[in-house]
């Protein structure tokens, strides 16, 4: 929350429901990531008995294919919001979603945050991306 209070934005703002958004997909792309992995990894498990192993499974591919079914649609679906309330500028979008993470160096989002407050999106993005 950080990030709204320095850039001043209501928790209305488009960037804040944006930035909600891609957090939310984020985290359950992860979790599907590691169910999927997990799934993979089936034979290296151990399970109680094969009855509860069939059953774990089934559960596990059932939430993996319903996760990646949802994330399609809300990704879907947020990328329509993005281009509706954001600013076009892919480098816009690249900076803030770099912001969400620890990929920008602390010494570096103050003067990040200020470019963008100020509508500077590729000083932004020069900061952020120094070797593009």
């Amino acid at each position: 929350m950080g990030l709204v209070r320095q850039m001043e934005w209501g928790l209305d703002q488009p960037q804040i429901v944006y930035i909600f958004g891609f957090l939310m997909s984020s985290s359950l792309s992860q979790r599907r990531d590691r169910i999927s992995k997990d799934l993979e990894n089936a034979d290296k498990r151990r399970f109680v008995s094969e009855e509860a192993r069939i059953h774990k499974l089934s559960q596990e591919k059932e939430l993996c294919e319903g996760l990646d079914e949802f994330l399609k649609s809300f990704d879907k679906a947020l990328t329509v919001f993005a281009k509706k309330y954001l600013p076009s500028d892919a480098k816009y979008m690249t900076v803030l979603q770099k912001l969400l993470g620890a990929s920008i160096p602390y010494h570096k989002r103050a003067s990040v945050i200020s470019f963008l407050r100020n509508g500077e999106i590729e000083k932004a993005f020069d900061l952020t991306n120094p070797n593009e």
